[in-house]
């Protein structure tokens, strides 16, 4: 009896872990992948708080639809930023692409300086669908009334 119950446990252990695996399969991005999409035009809201006018704790939210290298419309950007001393902005932004899934970043964005604005980076933080695995870095380029965005993610 002892054989059949240790035999039933070993099978119910490997059903398990088999499961697991499978279910596992296929989530992800299986190796790094770095790729280019362009947010164009803007829909933008301020939440003015406190002073009139751009100040410390208002928050800015935004849409941008997305374009790949190819100029066809892959998805959407969003985002939230807050206005901090100095006109920085901490930010999180959600690129959610089309039949993959989304990505989430944050960090802070620099002083608007319009074009002069400086290329920044911001921290991958995590994602669903494909890129429920990943992390890595968003280049961020202020373009004439776009943004450009070089992902470089890894597992």
């Amino acid at each position: 009896m002892r054989k059949i119950v240790s035999v039933a446990g070993l099978v119910c252990l490997l059903g398990v872990i088999g499961g697991a695996v499978v279910a596992n399969a296929g989530s992800g991005i299986p190796s790094p992948e770095t790729f280019t999409l362009v947010g164009i035009g803007e829909r933008l809201y301020l939440d003015d708080q406190g002073k009139p006018g751009v100040s410390p704790g208002d928050a800015i939210l935004f849409t941008l639809p997305l374009t790949d290298e190819t100029g066809a419309t892959v998805g959407k950007n969003r985002g939230q930023c807050t206005i901090h001393a100095g006109r920085w902005e901490i930010c999180t932004y959600v690129w959610d692409i089309v039949g993959r899934g989304e990505i989430v970043a944050g960090g802070t964005y620099p002083p608007h300086a319009g074009l002069d604005t400086p290329p920044f980076d911001f921290a991958v933080t995590g994602g669903t669908g494909e890129f429920s695995n990943v992390r890595g870095t968003v280049h961020v380029e202020v373009l004439d009334a776009a943004e450009r965005f070089t992902f470089s993610l890894i597992p």
